[in-house]
């Protein structure tokens, strides 16, 4: 932030820092460290004729989006294998989200993917994955799930071979 005035000469300036109503009074340069306090910083000056200047402001955000992964309804899936149609929520507190990308079953490159759109259960079997990056750059870690709608296959055996099923042994 950097402040200039013609007339009368600068006074003071100040900051407000992120979930505070009290603003700070600084004479040199503010850092922002990627250690601060996540959240919107703003800026201001005051010349010596009491003329404010307009508030400027910055966003710091560090953490990475958060994504899940729901069932149709809504509720947050923890299985990590599934055979009904599905949807992924990337959000973020911060910056907002700039784009969500997810891997389809059976692909191995990333494509755009719009946030809480339903995955057809009776889709492609496999592993989807998803990402989510916010508008700071941060990216979210890569989270999977599984599709499986493919019915295990049962064999009957007896000690003189295979029996069908409904059949009978001895």
């Amino acid at each position: 932030f950097e402040v200039s005035d013609s007339g009368s000469g600068i006074k003071k300036i100040e900051y407000l820092v992120p979930n505070s109503s009290t603003w700070a009074t600084y004479d040199n340069k503010k850092i922002i460290s990627s250690t601060s306090t996540n959240g919107i910083y703003k800026f201001r000056a005051t010349d010596n004729a009491g003329n404010v200047s307009s508030v400027m402001q910055i966003s710091l955000d560090t953490v990475a989006p958060t994504i899940t992964i729901n069932n149709t309804s809504g509720t947050r899936i923890t299985a990590q294998y599934i055979n009904y149609s599905f949807c992924c929520y990337a959000a973020d507190a911060n910056s907002g989200i700039k784009k969500i990308e997810y891997m389809p079953a059976g692909t191995s490159s990333w494509v755009e993917y719009s946030n809480n759109s339903t995955i057809d259960g009776n889709g492609t079997n496999g592993v989807y994955k998803f990402r989510a990056t916010d508008n700071a750059g941060n990216v979210a870690s890569v989270v999977s799930i599984t599709l499986d709608t493919v019915k295990p296959t049962c064999n009957l055996f007896s000690n003189s071979g295979s029996v069908s099923n409904g059949g009978r042994t001895k």
